[in-house]
């Protein structure tokens, strides 16, 4: 039987206006923002660390995604990104070309927590959630950066 998949996303609403579609984020790219992010996600996961998955509350979470804005908006600003595609076509060599992580770095706080509660369910329900998901991908993370040396 062949694979029969398709990426699921979702509207990202400012007011009436769409101002986004987010997809959740893939291991690849969960493992690539660790490894970019390490001490940021590490904090992040020992937050839930030793607890059950089914014990962690969607306002534990969204509590968590808060706080991420307002001590790592360049963690933040890199997961709306991948979840986004924001670097497709964009040019860096193209003088006039913005940044789409100062695109997302100057969008109001709210806004950028809403693209994070439409990924967050979007990445982690089909995953097992978001503990299972986060320590398989820092074990990956820490098995390529030993490999690395």
């Amino acid at each position: 039987m062949a694979l029969k998949y398709t990426v699921k996303t979702k509207d990202v609403k400012d007011g009436d206006e769409v101002v986004g579609s987010v997809h959740g984020l893939s291991f690849n790219a969960i493992v690539g923002l660790i490894n970019l992010n390490r001490e940021v996600v590490e904090t992040l996961f020992n937050k839930f660390s030793g607890r059950e998955a089914e014990s962690i509350t969607d306002t534990e979470i969204s509590a968590v995604g808060m706080e991420m804005l307002e001590t790592a908006p360049l963690f933040v600003a890199q997961v709306i990104a991948e979840a986004t595609d924001a670097f497709d076509g964009y040019d860096p060599k193209d003088e006039n070309a913005v940044n789409p992580l100062d695109t997302i770095m100057s969008m109001p706080l709210g806004l950028q927590l809403a693209f994070l509660q439409e990924i967050m369910p979007l990445t982690f329900n089909a995953g097992g959630g978001v503990k299972k998901m986060l320590a398989l991908a820092l074990k990956a993370s820490q098995g390529a950066s030993q490999s690395g040396n």
